[in-house]
Protein backbone atom coordinates (compact mmCIF):
# COMPACT_ATOMS: atom_id res chain seq x y z
CA UNK A 1 0.00 0.00 0.00
CA UNK A 2 2.72 2.83 1.19
CA UNK A 3 4.59 1.84 -2.47
CA UNK A 4 1.21 2.72 -3.89
CA UNK A 5 0.62 6.15 -2.14
CA UNK A 6 4.08 7.02 -2.66
CA UNK A 7 3.73 6.74 -6.87
CA UNK A 8 0.34 8.21 -6.37
CA UNK A 9 1.01 10.58 -4.36
CA UNK A 10 4.18 11.75 -6.88
CA UNK A 11 1.72 11.73 -10.27
CA UNK A 12 -0.51 13.85 -8.52
CA UNK A 13 1.70 16.52 -7.74
CA UNK A 14 3.06 16.26 -11.19
CA UNK A 15 -0.02 16.70 -12.27
CA UNK A 16 -0.80 19.92 -10.10
CA UNK A 17 2.19 21.26 -11.13
CA UNK A 18 1.01 20.54 -15.03
CA UNK A 19 -2.38 22.37 -14.57
CA UNK A 20 -4.20 19.40 -14.12
CA UNK A 21 -6.41 19.10 -11.41
CA UNK A 22 -9.06 16.74 -12.43
CA UNK A 23 -8.90 13.18 -13.17
CA UNK A 24 -11.04 13.93 -16.35
CA UNK A 25 -8.68 16.20 -17.22
CA UNK A 26 -6.01 13.20 -18.11
CA UNK A 27 -5.64 12.10 -21.21
CA UNK A 28 -3.10 8.85 -22.57
CA UNK A 29 -0.53 11.45 -23.89
CA UNK A 30 -0.52 12.46 -20.00
CA UNK A 31 0.26 9.78 -19.11
CA UNK A 32 3.09 9.11 -21.71
CA UNK A 33 4.80 12.23 -20.65
CA UNK A 34 4.89 11.09 -17.32
CA UNK A 35 6.42 8.11 -17.67
CA UNK A 36 8.78 9.66 -20.20
CA UNK A 37 10.12 12.30 -17.88
CA UNK A 38 11.55 9.53 -15.62
CA UNK A 39 13.23 7.26 -17.72
CA UNK A 40 16.77 9.53 -16.99
CA UNK A 41 15.96 9.76 -13.63
CA UNK A 42 15.42 5.88 -12.31
CA UNK A 43 15.40 2.13 -13.77
CA UNK A 44 13.07 1.24 -16.37
CA UNK A 45 12.00 -1.45 -13.96
CA UNK A 46 11.10 1.11 -11.66
CA UNK A 47 8.75 3.06 -14.72
CA UNK A 48 7.39 -0.16 -15.36
CA UNK A 49 6.35 -0.57 -11.57
CA UNK A 50 5.06 3.13 -11.97
CA UNK A 51 2.91 2.06 -14.78
CA UNK A 52 1.25 -0.44 -13.47
CA UNK A 53 0.13 1.11 -10.35
CA UNK A 54 -0.87 4.27 -12.32
CA UNK A 55 -3.15 1.89 -14.65
CA UNK A 56 -4.66 0.33 -11.22
CA UNK A 57 -5.43 3.65 -10.28
CA UNK A 58 -7.12 4.46 -13.06
CA UNK A 59 -8.51 1.37 -13.76
CA UNK A 60 -10.42 1.76 -9.91
CA UNK A 61 -11.66 5.03 -10.95
CA UNK A 62 -13.57 3.51 -14.32
CA UNK A 63 -14.71 0.91 -12.41
CA UNK A 64 -16.20 3.23 -9.98
CA UNK A 65 -17.44 5.64 -12.46
CA UNK A 66 -15.73 8.31 -11.31
CA UNK A 67 -13.91 9.30 -14.64
CA UNK A 68 -15.92 8.82 -18.02
CA UNK A 69 -13.04 7.05 -19.99
CA UNK A 70 -9.46 5.54 -18.39
CA UNK A 71 -6.91 7.34 -20.32
CA UNK A 72 -4.03 4.70 -19.61
CA UNK A 73 -5.88 2.12 -22.05
CA UNK A 74 -4.35 3.44 -24.68
CA UNK A 75 -0.82 3.08 -22.78
CA UNK A 76 1.56 0.23 -24.00
CA UNK A 77 3.33 -0.77 -21.11
CA UNK A 78 7.02 0.31 -20.84
CA UNK A 79 9.90 -2.11 -21.97
CA UNK A 80 11.59 -3.37 -19.14
CA UNK A 81 15.43 -3.66 -20.25
CA UNK A 82 17.33 -6.84 -19.60
CA UNK A 83 20.67 -7.19 -18.89
CA UNK A 84 22.39 -9.98 -20.89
Amino acid sequence: VEGYEYVLSRMIAWMTSEGLRHLDQVEPDTIRRYLAGMRDAVSSGTVVTVHRRVKAFFMFHAREENIEKNPIAKVKPPKEDREL
